[in-house]
């Protein structure tokens, strides 16, 4: 985490990020500390993924980098664009952001990784062509 934090910090215009978290934090009634701290840089064409037990803080992270939730603390970038200066639906129709939680358990059992990744592609584009591109990206 430490070498990920410098990176983003020591070169925050990286035009290769296109989701910035800069030290975000999530406080509940200030006695409860979601998130605290983090700092990270997701690259375009990238999936991403958070892994911790259960209370780390990933779900409410993967609800702030995706602009469903505000941060208590720090800003979330999207192609540069603060989460806080812009309206949610505007940033939406300006970048392409998915998000597949672990909530869906009922499919896991019964889908492969490839079946599952194929799935959330065709819920998310209407066109053949788009969606076979990338079906392809993932693939290669």
């Amino acid at each position: 985490m430490r070498q990920e934090k410098d990176r983003v910090w020591n070169d925050p215009h990286n035009a290769k990020d296109v989701v910035k978290a800069l030290n975000i934090y999530k406080v509940y009634n200030k006695d409860l500390t979601a998130v605290k701290g983090v700092t990270l840089g997701i690259q375009n064409n990238l999936c991403f993924g958070l892994l911790g037990p259960n209370g780390a803080g990933k779900t409410t992270t993967i609800a702030m980098l995706t602009a469903q939730m505000p941060t208590s603390h720090g800003d979330i970038l999207l192609h540069n664009m603060s989460t806080h200066d812009i309206s949610v639906s505007k940033l939406y129709r300006q970048i392409a952001l998915n998000c597949c939680l672990q909530s869906n358990k009922a499919l896991m059992g019964f889908l492969t990784v490839r079946e599952q990744l194929e799935l959330y592609v065709k819920l998310r584009y209407n066109s053949l062509s788009h969606y076979n591109r990338q079906l392809t990206f993932f693939w290669k």
